[in-house]
């Protein structure tokens, strides 16, 4: 080696050599030892391909129906909400509303007592004078004053009834059970219809809101099995 000096260009050598020994590995590549597995692995592979895309089609489908079922239950319960608001608003307007008529049926009732019942009281004893009296009266007119004492005593009674219907006594001197067995024993010599009434006898008194709704669901009852009765006596008649 012309020109190479082992003293002065030994480092530039050693330099050189360890630059170039380490050897340098070719890329290492997958062979199939046939066409065959080549083309098995490329299906399989193929297959697995769409096997993915169908689970990422599915996930999508999936996660698009749980956020519509999300948003439904999130309607749904905004829908609940909004009806049990209602229905307490129903609610609170019945407790008023039957305060309210409560109210009013006890104004009348006792409007009917003390004014028309009192009339009717007062026409009642100056007939009874002239009942005395008969004697010195026409035939004609002696007739007139029974007759209109009995009519007197007709309409105080129904005056009486009516106004115990409206609110009657008994439901705030003795309760509910005694102020239903009153009126049930009223209806049924009133309207013709067999009716009966159990009561334990536990039942102690209650709250008065719950009194009067009681009372007047046994009313109306009673009244609709009164209509029905006309109803049926009307078509078969």
């Amino acid at each position: 080696m012309k020109g190479f000096d082992r003293k002065d260009h030994s480092d530039l050598f050693l330099k050189i050599c360890t630059e170039h020994s380490a050897v340098i590995p070719d890329e290492s590549f997958t062979k199939l030892a046939d066409e065959k597995e080549r083309l098995r692995t490329v299906a399989s592979l193929q297959q697995r391909e769409q096997a993915l895309a169908t689970e990422v089609a599915e996930f999508r489908t999936t996660s698009a129906q749980t956020v519509e079922v999300q948003n439904r239950n999130v309607e749904l319960i905004e829908e609940v909400k909004k009806r049990e608001t209602a229905e307490d608003e129903l609610r609170r307007f019945t407790r008023r509303l039957l305060a309210s008529r409560d109210t009013e049926q006890r104004r009348v009732a006792r409007e009917l007592h003390e004014n028309a019942a009192q009339l009717l009281a007062a026409l009642a004893m100056s007939l009874s004078v002239l009942h005395e009296e008969k004697d010195a009266l026409s035939p004609r007119g002696a007739d007139a004053v029974l007759r209109s004492t009995s009519l007197t005593q007709n309409v105080r009674r129904e005056v009486r009834k009516l106004s115990h219907v409206l609110h009657p006594p008994t439901l705030d001197e003795m309760g509910l059970a005694a102020a239903l067995r009153w009126y049930v024993e009223q209806f049924a010599e009133s309207s013709g219809i067999k009716a009966a009434l159990d009561v334990p006898k536990t039942v102690g008194r209650l709250p008065r809101n719950l009194e009067i709704a009681a009372f007047r669901i046994v009313e109306e009852s009673l009244k609709n099995a009164c209509a029905i009765r006309e109803v049926q006596a009307s078509r078969f008649a």
